[in-house]
């Protein structure tokens, strides 16, 4: 039902084998990525020369920062998507810090040497080579030792357009305050326990014990981490992490290990330490007084500090189409291996960019898109982006990720209150926060803001009357019901209110008082979560009058959801309970106690999937809870969720082949549901009901030319 979007880009095959094998896949998690292998996660980087050839041809300037993606292929019989490094996969150029936006360097010529990606920020640590770059209005003039935190602020189809700039360190006199390097800063690296990694030019710098020592421009050093933007005063280990002595063979006689400068540098979530180099990385051949190149300018290499040893992780290949010393060179890079880190950068540069598209194969959750029918979730902020979740419908297991935070959609997506099924194979969140409603297409791409923004006001609800001709949201600060015509998202006029308003609240009756979570009976009516009131209210949904209270129980606190069960049994969520009432609206059993349940939805089976942002009690996450209150299974504990919906999609108007398309073949059966007559829809003339008032007439055909077009 759920099939994982892939993006698909041109790729040329090289000629030569990965020295990287390929796992065959052992129990990959169903729906997800399997575990990536050494030297097959995304990487960023930058590069030593302007107009340098990318291998797919991309010509890239010295101040960019470039993103690689690995190929996938997703064709194997374990049915994962299988990381391949015979393809040279996908390249983006997503920071240029030349002349964008009137607030950058405008020569392309100060290579951008330091290069780290901060993923609990979404920021970017950078540095440049010149003794001077100039030409940044937040920071003007940028020194050769100076670390600068690059902070997106906006993003165009995935190129950040939109940034800020902070000096985190000044180069300066070795063990004075602040100070990183007193010569050129190049590789950077922050380590999982907070020290740095970093290598520099010529120099002597000072020991953590006020020992000195000489750093040459091939050796690395591992340095105390400290605050960044603080004047805590850098502290260097006793000895470099490695300098660029060879480690002589027996009765050898050897040259420099580092052929030039040290470049990148990383440490992976293993501990593994990547380097990459100017010229070349030599090592002797035991035995003999040769020696063996292993690697030179455009590789990426793993490097065995005590024997200093080096094994090539990512052959340059996969990276530059000419391979010379005056057309491209490896600098720094930072390797996208956590998910946290591939989640990150996807939500800087949009979802739904080519770049994020791209990356979603190494999400985690994995990014799906949605078949006929889907059960949804949303992860909140805590944090980290909001995200709608698709879980599984038979026992409510996280398959993937619908719709992330990016900037693509309008800004961040706001904390989600409701999730509904929208016109045309699309999805419609409601985020009150934002005064929204966002309409997003099946592959969790966004479409438009839906609803007019005067008229959305905190929206906690929505709910598709019976017949499909409106949607009626709950207006949580004016206490109001409105009502929407669902093809269009227009305000549906009532009792001559423009504005869609349906139900006053604020009048008497009814006498709304914060009104949340809507649901829509078997009969057709609709059922309100009235918060204020502590009641659950019953209105015509055809003309906004109150029929009278659906229970005579009393709801104390907030009522975030409402299943209604094919049976006629509704289920809500209020305060710190779960209560299910059958089709009179009399309780059935005892309420389940839950600390701060936010989302309900029961299962097949019976089981019901419990949705919390609780502190206490069973804490936050996702659960499976027995008809009789017992938690059977925390599915994820390490995010609050919200409301839990199943939503069957709505086909695409015209679309009577149901191929999700409209075309000729579609005709035929337009054809004969529109001829002038009101034809029913229980006669298979659905597809042409373009204005959902339950026949296809001449009103619908007017619709049909419209959605057509020419």
């Amino acid at each position: 039902m759920f099939t994982d979007r892939i993006s698909c880009g041109v790729v040329v095959t090289l000629a030569f084998i990965s020295t990287t094998a390929l796992a065959q896949c052992p129990n990959p998690k169903p729906g997800h990525p399997q575990e990536l292998n050494r030297g097959e996660a995304p990487i960023i980087f930058s590069q030593g020369h302007s107009g340098s050839s990318l291998r797919d041809g991309t010509i890239t300037n010295t101040d960019d920062i470039i993103l690689w993606v690995p190929a996938v292929d997703t064709i194997f019989a374990c049915d994962s998507n299988l990381v391949r490094l015979d393809l040279t996969g996908q390249f983006f150029v997503i920071w240029d810090s030349g002349a964008v936006g009137g607030n950058g360097n405008d020569d392309n010529n100060n290579e951008m040497r330091t290069l780290d990606f901060d993923e609990s920020t979404g920021t970017f640590l950078v540095g440049y080579d010149d003794s001077q770059t100039e030409g940044f209005t937040d920071i003007d003039p940028i020194s050769d030792g100076d670390l600068i935190r690059m902070t997106p602020t906006s993003t165009d189809n995935g190129f950040i357009d939109g940034f800020a700039l902070t000096r985190e360190f000044s180069e300066g006199v070795n063990g004075t305050a602040g100070n990183l390097s007193s010569a050129d800063l190049y590789g950077f690296a922050i380590a999982a326990d907070g020290s740095f990694y970093w290598g520099s030019g010529s120099q002597t710098v000072e020991t953590i014990n006020g020992n000195f020592l000489a750093q040459a421009s091939n050796d690395f050093v591992h340095t105390e981490g400290f605050v960044f933007g603080g004047d805590a005063p850098r502290s260097l280990t006793e000895d470099l992490f490695f300098d660029g002595s060879p480690v002589p063979g027996p009765g050898s006689v050897n040259p420099t290990f580092i052929n030039g400068q040290s470049r990148g540098i990383e440490e992976l979530n293993t501990g593994e330490i990547l380097i990459s180099v100017s010229d070349t990385l030599s090592q002797p051949n035991a035995g003999d007084t040769g020696i063996e190149v292993v690697l030179d300018r455009w590789d990426i290499g793993a490097i065995d500090t005590n024997g200093r040893t080096a094994e090539v992780i990512y052959p340059g290949e996969l990276f530059f189409q000419t391979i010379d010393t005056t057309n491209a060179e490896m600098l720094d890079f930072d390797v996208l291996d956590t998910p946290e880190e591939v989640n990150a950068m996807i939500s800087v540069l949009g979802a739904n960019s080519p770049a994020g598209l791209a990356l979603r194969q190494f999400a985690d959750p994995l990014q799906v898109s949605l078949g006929d029918s889907a059960l949804l979730t949303v992860a909140q902020f805590d944090g980290q982006p909001t995200t709608v979740r698709v879980l599984d419908q038979s026992t409510g297991a996280v398959i993937g990720t619908f719709v992330s935070r990016d900037f693509d959609n309008n800004g961040n997506l706001f904390s989600v209150s409701d999730i509904k099924a929208g016109p045309n194979r699309s999805v419609l969140v409601s985020q009150p926060t934002g005064d929204k409603v966002g309409r997003y297409d099946a592959d969790g791409q966004f479409i438009e803001n839906y609803l007019a923004g005067e008229t959305v006001n905190n929206i906690r609800g929505m709910v598709r009357t019976q017949e499909g001709e409106h949607l009626i949201t709950s207006d949580w600060a004016h206490d109001n019901i409105h009502r929407y015509l669902f093809f269009d998202g227009s305000p549906a006029p009532s009792a001559g209110d423009p504005l869609g308003e349906f139900i006053e609240g604020e009048l008497a009756p009814p006498n709304l008082d914060q009104p949340q979570a809507l649901a829509i009976l078997p009969n057709g009516d609709l059922l309100v979560g009235d918060v204020g009131e502590h009641k659950l209210k019953r209105y015509d949904a055809k003309t906004g009058g109150l029929i009278g209270e659906f229970s005579t129980l009393t709801f104390i606190g907030n009522m975030p959801d409402i299943d209604v069960l094919a049976n006629g049994n509704v289920v809500v969520v209020h305060g710190a309970n779960i209560t299910t009432l059958n089709s009179s609206g009399i309780q059935i059993g005892s309420s389940i106690s839950f600390s701060q349940p936010e989302g309900v939805h029961v299962l097949p089976g019976g089981d019901l999937l419990v949705s919390s942002g609780a502190t206490f009690g069973q804490g936050k996450g996702l659960f499976l809870v027995s008809p009789a209150g017992v938690i059977l299974e925390t599915i994820d504990n390490t995010r609050s969720y919200g409301t839990i919906e199943l939503i069957d999609m709505v086909p695409l108007s015209g679309d009577c082949e149901l191929d999700d398309d409209l075309d000729l073949l579609d005709w035929p059966g337009l054809s004969v549901c529109i001829d002038g007559a009101d034809v029913p829809l229980g006669v298979g003339c659905e597809c042409a009901d373009f204005d959902f008032d339950g026949d296809s007439d001449l009103v619908d055909f007017g619709l049909l030319q419209i959605s057509f077009g020419s």
